[in-house]
């Protein structure tokens, strides 16, 4: 049922790239919202610069997510690479807008509404809690600070909050809903009248004049492919970090120099009321003193933080520096189960419920020294492979008639390809960015090292020509079987074309498709009534064509000729039409309906009001420095 709305969602990249980017713009990497160098930009929007940085690092987040989706089977080549930058870089540019109009119009994200947040995010869980420890391991490795990272999700909630108030404004209809069953349900009853190319082929007569003249006329299609080996290093970023084997001494510096986050800080649940005044808000001390346990139903009924009023004043689990200074502090300062408060904070004034403590821990050095031989490795991996990359190019320039350099740089052995063409190969001649590589004139004709080729994000290669055969065309009578089966095959379609075209004609005078079929010499089948889903017996490219041909008027057939993948002519015949019926769907369908269109419309009015607001916007981008 959903099959016929997907397929007219956008394309598979854009799919992605709306999934991923959503889910990840918070953890981008921007240390400061407002910064960034401008003749390292890569678009500058408003006041905001986009780094050649910030855009390396957001761009290789969303590729590794594209290769984990795939997992085994994905191959770079997979990736349009211009096409996955631009892509990347049109989200970035619309997010910068956003965030920028919003900050402008001073909408803000409270503090307990990020403190939820940051307790919800999976990436900082550990068995269902959140973890400083996670929490802190994961800023120290990716250079931010609390401050800046808690700065980042805010604009990121931000942003976010007003996508999907955009999307949820989109209204589907009734009509839209019938219209959507009537094509999606909609039946055909077809015929069909096929002409077999097999059975042709083996019909023509190909005197050797012929065979010949064909073979003249249509030389380049027997040539054999230009064909190399080359010999190449390939060099794995992953492979690097079994190099780096920190010992026990180094391990349990890292370990006292940053014991903190080995160590689980005391816990507290908390519960708030916010309250915007502050007469109000002393006003509620008598009432909380007298009814301390009721603290849940004052919330529901007082307190002006939507978000967590309606959950009894629920704040969750927080640790020291999750929450404002005062809060913070006066979280720590109260008793469990002792309401404290009022506490002003710039969202208002705060009363404060610690309903729960859960005291802290210290992890000993051996729970945690497969985690830190990890950091130690992804620390010094980033820099290895970098100061690895430039030796490498260094190498290879100074070097340019031997491969052997390079391959007692990086300690790994100089290896050789079989034989490859520019279409296709054995691996590493599978990535068309290799066989590209391959087939520069500075290896083909210069016989130099190839630039350094750049496979996928952690792998490089550099390669020299070891062998060379050109394309050639071979002699008539080394091909002349394949010749003269290229020509019948080619004889054939002509025959089954002009076949085609005259039952087509037939149709048109009203004749009966068996006899007409019969005539032409060709075989006619009743497929009888077939759904737009659900026909894996039938080739796709037929059914395509059954449901875009026009529909049969005053009780003629219309009809459609199609070429199937392995030659056939057929020719489709539409005699009924019969369109799907909406009473009939169930109305959970009918949900699952109206939420995929409702998404798709959300998306194009998103789109239109992001585009809208980056036209209002001074934009500029840098393509060339992506």
């Amino acid at each position: 049922m959903m099959q016929f709305i997907r397929e007219r969602s956008k394309g598979l990249l854009s799919f992605l790239l709306m999934g991923f980017i959503s889910l990840t713009f918070a953890l981008w990497g921007i240390n400061s919202y407002f910064t960034g160098r401008q003749d390292n930009a890569v678009a500058k929007v408003g006041a905001r610069n986009i780094t050649a940085d910030e855009f390396s690092r957001f761009y290789q987040q969303q590729y590794r997510q594209v290769q984990s989706l795939y997992g085994d089977a994905f191959r770079p080549e997979m990736i349009d690479e211009a096409q996955f930058k631009q892509k990347v870089l049109d989200a970035m540019v619309a997010d910068a807008a956003l965030r920028q109009h919003l900050i402008q119009n001073q909408m803000i994200i409270s503090d307990p509404q990020l403190a939820e947040a940051i307790n919800q995010l999976p990436t900082f869980q550990q068995e269902g809690k959140f973890s400083s420890e996670s929490y802190q391991q994961w800023l120290k490795t990716r250079g931010y600070s609390s401050a800046a990272f808690e700065s980042e999700l805010r604009g990121s909630m931000l942003t976010e909050q007003m996508r999907m108030a955009v999307r949820n404004s989109a209204l589907v209809t009734q009509i839209d809903l019938q219209e959507v069953v009537r094509l999606n349900d909609q039946q055909r009853n077809v015929a069909v009248i096929a002409v077999p190319l097999a059975s042709l082929t083996g019909q023509v007569a190909a005197s050797d004049d012929e065979v010949n003249d064909f073979y003249i006329k249509n030389s380049q299609d027997f040539q054999t492919p230009d064909r190399i080996r080359v010999s190449y290093v390939l060099i794995r970023r992953d492979a690097l970090a079994t190099q780096l084997q920190p010992n026990d001494a180094m391990l349990r510096e890292l370990y006292a120099a940053d014991g903190k986050r080995f160590s689980t800080p005391e816990r507290r649940h908390v519960r708030h009321i916010l309250l915007k005044d502050e007469t109000a808000a002393q006003a509620l001390a008598g009432r909380l003193g007298e009814a301390p346990k009721k603290f849940q139903d004052f919330a529901r009924e007082l307190s002006q933080d939507p978000g967590s009023a309606v959950k009894g004043g629920d704040l969750g689990w927080v640790e020291p520096g999750m929450l404002p200074l005062s809060l913070d502090q006066a979280v720590y300062a109260a008793k469990a189960g002792e309401p404290a408060g009022p506490v002003k904070s710039s969202e208002g004034y705060h009363w404060l419920l610690v309903d729960a403590i859960e005291a802290g821990k210290q992890e000993a050095f051996e729970a945690v020294r497969s985690k830190l031989v990890e950091e130690y490795q992804n620390e010094r991996l980033a820099e290895r492979w970098n100061t690895l990359v430039e030796s490498v190019e260094t190498a290879s320039f100074e070097n340019a008639s031997s491969l052997q350099p390079i391959a007692d740089l990086a300690g790994l052995p100089v290896k050789t390809t079989s034989w490859f063409s520019r279409e296709a190969g054995e691996a590493p001649a599978n990535s068309p960015r290799f066989r590209q590589a391959s087939f520069t004139d500075d290896v083909l004709k210069e016989g130099l090292n190839s630039d350094v080729i750049k496979l996928d994000e952690g792998t490089i290669a550099v390669l020299r020509l070891e062998e060379h055969q050109p394309a050639q065309t071979p002699p008539l009578d080394q091909v002349k079987a394949q010749v003269k089966q290229a020509f019948q095959r080619a004889r054939a379609a002509e025959i089954a074309d002009q076949r085609i075209k005259e039952a087509e004609e037939a149709v048109d005078r009203g004749e009966a498709p068996p006899q007409i079929a019969s005539k032409i010499k060709g075989n006619y089948r009743e497929l009888g009534w077939i759904e737009r889903q659900g026909n894996n017996n039938l080739p796709p490219e037929l059914v395509e064509k059954v449901f875009s041909a026009p529909h049969p008027k005053d009780e003629q057939a219309a009809h459609v000729a199609v070429t199937l993948p392995n030659g056939d002519r057929t020719l489709v015949l539409v005699r009924q039409v019969k369109n799907g019926d909406f009473k009939a769907v169930d109305a959970n369908t009918v949900t699952q309906i109206r939420e995929r269109v409702s998404e798709m419309r959300g998306e194009q009015e998103l789109a239109i009001y992001l585009n809208a607001l980056k036209k209002s916007m001074d934009i500029k981008t840098y393509p060339d420095r992506l």
